[in-house]
């Protein structure tokens, strides 16, 4: 038997209003939305995700009331006590995925993060997750930020991944100078090879200003090639 439909009828929580085309009505779920239920669909479709934002929004509403046990607050930064890796950034899970503290805060006071977007800190402080201290920018950005206010955190010991600092690379060269190998010197002190070997050749730590050191060995290695 073919369906009647009935503008002013309710099906669930919609309400048909008028017919739009070929099997297909517009209709009001109860949230205040509108949206388009093909024939087969009215009856079958009992609202427009209505139950699913309800649910999101008690979800949400339950991680804000306990995300405040997983900061300190210092000054004005709320800093995360919880999990932070190398990088220095706070991480969380939500909806059975990693993510950044200082993004979902942004995403639970604030609203949506666009695509390809960033959230940044006004504050400098990666571990901040104030919304008040945050704001959306490009990757390009966030660079052209720290290098207005001068912060080169990823360059030499700063960086989250070295193993050595700057005494140490100067150390590297008064050893080399010595005669000690590239071997002897990634033993002493936990690196590769290849990594000595660049450090050496200036293509890593090349802001280290080695003053003399470095000169020594370039005179050093010209004295050798010449005889």
């Amino acid at each position: 038997m073919k369906k009647r439909i009935i503008p002013g009828r309710r099906y669930n929580r919609l309400i048909v209003i008028e017919k739009i085309g070929n099997r297909l009505w517009k209709c009001l779920c109860d949230c205040g939305e509108y949206l388009k239920v093909g024939t087969s669909q009215l009856g079958r479709q009992k609202h427009c995700q209505y139950e699913y934002r309800l649910s999101d929004e008690k979800y949400h509403e339950k991680l804000r009331k306990n995300f405040k046990e997983k900061y300190i607050k210092k000054n004005e930064c709320w800093e995360w006590n919880k999990c932070v890796p190398k990088h220095g950034y706070g991480v969380t899970g939500y909806r059975r995925k990693s993510i950044l503290a200082h993004r979902l805060s942004w995403f639970l006071f604030k609203g949506i993060i666009p695509d390809g977007i960033d959230v940044c800190h006004h504050c400098d402080n990666p571990k901040c997750v104030n919304p008040n201290h945050l704001f959306l920018g490009t990757a390009k950005d966030n660079v052209k930020d720290c290098f207005s206010k001068n912060r080169k955190s990823h360059k030499g010991e700063k960086h989250p991944g070295a193993k050595i600092k700057g005494q140490d690379v100067k150390e590297i060269f008064e050893l080399r100078k010595n005669g000690w190998t590239h071997q002897k010197l990634a033993d002493r002190f936990k690196l590769t090879q290849s990594t000595v070997n660049n450090i050496l050749h200036r293509r890593l730590w090349k802001h280290i200003d080695l003053g003399e050191i470095w000169q020594d060995l370039v005179n050093g290695s010209s004295e050798a090639q010449t005889n």
